[in-house]
């Protein structure tokens, strides 16, 4: 596990920090978290010990803690960061890819807000991810709006392999199934530089499709 002691970005209106877990089990070919994902020993880790010592010694200066990776819900300590953090009083932020709904469910109602990505449409993901997991994200956000829990949807918007059609599909489907809160596309990043685009404007007409991190200037 990897630490981020402080974040004001990663949970909207908390004062937060970030636990990596390592591992993945996709191959996200535009990846940009890889030394997380493939477990680098260059990496500083820090054991369940270490974290709830930092945790413990943060409550009052902190509010709530993110659980990211890799894909955290894969992680074995998953669920016992979740009943500790949720013991020591911190809201939780989870980031996840979807692909553990079997995991997600069994403290579904510990967390508080959930990020979840949503790849690309069910013609390419597989390709683009190496697992055809369509079915299982899709019966999750049915879950997460049943259960009425707080969550996002967003999706990395990679132009080498996904095209506004792509994500406009995304979105149409997503509405079909009941989603109505924003749908997040993200800036992907190459090599730490941002990649730009000069025909986001077609997102416009969408009112639920909303922009992050792009530069705005170009739309």
């Amino acid at each position: 596990m990897l630490l981020t002691p402080f974040t004001t970005l990663d949970f909207k209106d908390h004062l937060a920090c970030i636990i990596w877990l390592s591992g993945c089990n996709l191959k996200c070919k535009y990846c940009y978290n890889l030394d997380i994902v493939n477990k680098s020993k260059n990496l500083n880790y820090l054991s369940l010990l270490d974290i709830k010592k930092f945790l413990i010694s943060h409550r009052f200066k902190l509010d709530a803690v993110v659980l990211s990776g890799g894909e955290c819900t894969n992680h074995k300590l998953f669920l016992e960061l979740v009943f500790l953090i949720k013991e020591l009083g911190y809201k939780i932020k989870v980031d996840t890819n979807g692909t553990r709904s079997d995991v997600l469910s069994k403290v579904i109602e510990k967390i508080d807000f959930i990020s979840l990505d949503f790849k690309a449409p069910k013609k390419k993901l597989k390709n683009l991810v190496g697992l055809d997991y369509y079915d299982e994200l899709i019966n999750l956000i049915k879950l997460l709006l049943d259960k009425n829990i707080n969550f996002e949807i967003r999706t990395t918007f990679d132009n080498r392999y996904l095209n506004s059609l792509d994500i406009i599909e995304i979105y149409k489907n997503l509405k079909k199934i009941g989603y109505k809160s924003d749908y997040f596309i993200q800036a992907c990043f190459i090599d730490g530089i941002r990649q730009e685009y000069n025909n986001l404007e077609i997102f416009n007409k969408f009112n639920k499709i909303c922009l992050r991190g792009f530069n705005t200037n170009l739309i």
